[in-house]
């Protein structure tokens, strides 16, 4: 993927300036991440308030027909496989620094069944190691088996994605319902990757308790206030978590 600078004349005079958007997903940054014009007392309402969307999203129920008979048949329904999903560029093909990119997941199981629920932990990384830069998307969880990934343009020239499934429903289910008392006991291996240097630390899911300067991912939509946190890496940044792993 090319990103490309706004204008040639603010390129060459060493200032940038934002396009407008051509699509109802490129509207603002402040609609995307709104949070950046909180004072610090505001901040503290921001829980609250992403609680409350949180339910009114998921308070809609579809008027039903009682009198429909139920169907019926064989099937199979699995967890969502990374080899079905699909992930598709919905942003103009012209990107402009400043601007958004938008990315839609549609999420099937390995019968190239539709999955009609959320809750899967997807990460997102946009990224140049030529140029040494690179910025995480910001996921969210529509909560009917689609998601949509955001990126920030920040640089102009070339860019790599990559989204991984890191977490399906059913494990963050399982740990939330059968761990949760014995959080910390469980701990993952977590490799993080960066050109040629690879390294492994110890990483664990914490609901209750406090920490100190390590690697953090959150996802509200999947593990709720939980926060999964690692050793952080000794010359490897947090954004290049590249797989995790139970350790044995």
């Amino acid at each position: 993927m090319i990103l490309k600078p706004t204008t040639r004349a603010h390129q060459s005079a060493g200032k940038t300036s934002r396009t407008p958007f051509k699509d109802q997903t490129n509207r603002s940054f402040n609609a995307l991440f709104p949070y950046i014009d909180y004072n610090r007392f505001g901040m503290e309402w921001v829980d609250i308030v992403d609680e409350i969307e949180w339910v009114n999203r998921h308070m809609n129920v579809e008027p039903r027909n009682h009198e429909v008979p139920f169907d019926f048949g064989n099937g199979t329904l699995g967890q969502t496989s990374v080899f079905k999903t699909r992930a598709t560029l919905q942003s103009d093909k012209n990107i402009y620094k400043g601007t958004f990119i938008a990315i839609s997941i549609v999420t099937f199981d390995d019968n190239v069944r539709p999955r009609n629920r959320g809750g899967d932990f997807f990460s997102a990384r946009m990224y140049n190691d030529y140029l040494q830069k690179s910025t995480a998307g910001r996921v969210i969880d529509h909560g009917n088996g689609t998601y949509s990934v955001y990126f920030y343009a920040a640089w102009a020239g070339k860019a790599q994605m990559t989204i991984a499934l890191t977490f399906v429903r059913e494990f963050i289910h399982y740990i939330k319902d059968s761990l949760k008392t014995k959080e910390q006991l469980l701990e993952f291996t977590g490799t993080y990757m960066d050109k040629n240097f690879t390294e492994e630390t110890t990483c664990r899911l914490i609901n209750e308790g406090v920490w100190s300067d390590m690697c953090e991912y959150t996802n509200q939509n999947s593990i709720g206030k939980t926060v999964l946190v690692c050793n952080k890496p000794k010359n490897i940044d947090c954004s290049k978590l590249y797989s995790m792993s139970v350790l044995a």
